[in-house]
């Protein structure tokens, strides 16, 4: 899964790749510099819906042109999430019913009630994995943004 955005630029390179070489560091990213106007950054991954959204992002390179910003970014801890989120109450449930079986005192059918609870997961899991890559895809517009505007936050 991978995400591409440019926005018009017209400030000075070094502070906005200066501004997102700190953003990237702060959250645990090992940043590079392999060509000046040039700034790639390899993500930690993401390991809870709740950290930093910008933590969905596996690799990222912002290219500062002469007159725009082009941020391209590999968005592989979100598929992971999404996966994970995924598998992880069916795998519960089936679990639950694992041991279930093997009780011999319940009824045959107990067993398939342990699948039960993963029955709104069906609807929420949609909403759940749109919502983890629109807040990633959010906070690199955000960042974008910023680092268009960097300049004018300077004077």
């Amino acid at each position: 899964m991978s995400y591409t955005k440019s926005i018009p630029f017209n400030g000075s390179p070094s502070d906005a790749l200066e501004t997102a070489r700190l953003q990237f560091a702060v959250h645990g990213f090992q940043v590079d510099q392999p060509v000046p106007n040039q700034l790639v950054a390899v993500g930690p991954g993401m390991q809870s819906t709740n950290q930093n959204p910008i933590l969905g992002v596996s690799r990222v390179t912002i290219t500062i042109n002469p007159d725009t910003i082009d941020l391209q970014a590999e968005l592989a801890a979100v598929r992971f999430m999404q996966r994970f989120i995924f598998f992880l109450p069916p795998a519960l449930c089936a679990f639950v019913a694992l041991i279930l079986a093997f009780i011999p005192s319940l009824p045959t059918y107990t067993p398939i009630l342990a699948f039960t609870p993963v029955l709104p997961w069906l609807i929420t899991y949609p909403l759940i994995a749109r919502r983890v890559k629109y807040n990633t895809t959010h906070a690199l517009d955000t960042l974008l943004h910023n680092l268009a505007h960097a300049n004018e936050y300077a004077q």
